[in-house]
């Protein structure tokens, strides 16, 4: 007698066009300092197209030129970033735009074979 093991095929939503796909549901953007005085760099988010929206501040100098940002699953979203002097009595022009991201939850293993 013969037994026979399905395959299951899962696909994910279609992408984004031009969008960067990222396997997880957090990144990390960096981006190179501004010239001037920078303290620190404000850092704004949108989210699927929606309004930007200032999700805190990075601090400046070595190693402060990159941010973490999470998503949910299918979201997208994009960074602009600005640099602020000390205590933000002044500041830059923003960034461009980054490219747009698209968060992919992790698909999650399948149960064990089972002979039925």
């Amino acid at each position: 007698m013969r037994r026979w093991l399905a395959v299951v095929v899962v696909a994910l939503a279609p992408s984004v066009a031009g969008a960067a796909e990222i396997n997880g549901l957090s990144g990390r953007w960096c981006w190179t300092a501004s010239t001037g005085p920078v303290a620190g760099y404000e850092v704004f988010i949108k989210r699927g197209g929606g309004a930007y929206v200032n999700a805190g501040d990075a601090p400046g100098g070595a190693g402060g030129l990159c941010v973490t940002a999470t998503g949910a699953d299918a979201e997208t979203i994009q960074l602009q970033v600005r640099g602020f002097s000390a205590n933000k009595a002044t500041f830059g022009p923003s960034s461009p735009e980054s490219d747009v991201a698209r968060f992919h939850g992790a698909i999650g293993a399948p149960g064990t074979p089972v002979l039925q």
